[in-house]
């Protein structure tokens, strides 16, 4: 499968206008395809879909999530949309997930061995953060063992693909 986006590329943050530039491809998935970018030199995550799920029903969600924010601090939230001229679609912007985060795959797998403290907390901390996201009136539509990470040392969580 060959790349949307290339090293070096850059892309219009649409509300402040400034520039994305693409790093490195992460990985890909059903609707598009997610890169280690930076704005200002500040490191983020850059998720550009493929055409055919570029929509406009899309791109309105994505636009309310903005606008909502993101109900904690663990969702790797939408945080503005991006453009290009020359690539067909668009994106948007979210943090960056730092490596220290490991996924439930590796718990699965037994690649680490978190306390029962550090998984207990990442029950609490999961349980609390969809609570959250409720009471905003949303729902996650897309959990599964590929969008939860959490630390191993201490369990706090991470939630990702919060696009749907």
């Amino acid at each position: 499968m060959s790349e949307i986006l290339k090293a070096k590329q850059t892309v219009r943050i649409e509300s402040s206008g400034l520039t994305c530039e693409v790093e490195q491809f992460l990985a890909a998935g059903g609707q598009g395809e997610v890169y280690r970018a930076s704005v200002a030199g500040k490191p983020v995550a850059l998720k550009w879909y493929y055409e055919q799920s570029a929509t406009g029903a899309q791109r309105k969600a994505l636009e309310a999530l903005v606008k909502k924010g993101a109900p904690n601090d663990r969702f790797l939230w939408p945080m503005d949309l991006a453009s290009a001229t020359d690539v067909p679609g668009f994106g948007y912007i979210m943090p960056l997930r730092e490596s220290r985060y490991k996924g439930i795959v590796d718990l699965m797998k037994r690649r680490i061995e978190p306390s029962f403290r550090s998984l207990t907390t990442a029950g609490r901390e999961l349980s609390d953060s969809f609570l959250k996201l409720h009471s905003k009136g949303l729902s996650y539509c897309d959990i599964s063992f590929g969008n939860v990470f959490f630390d191993p040392a201490n369990g706090e969580v991470l939630i990702c693909d919060n696009d749907n």
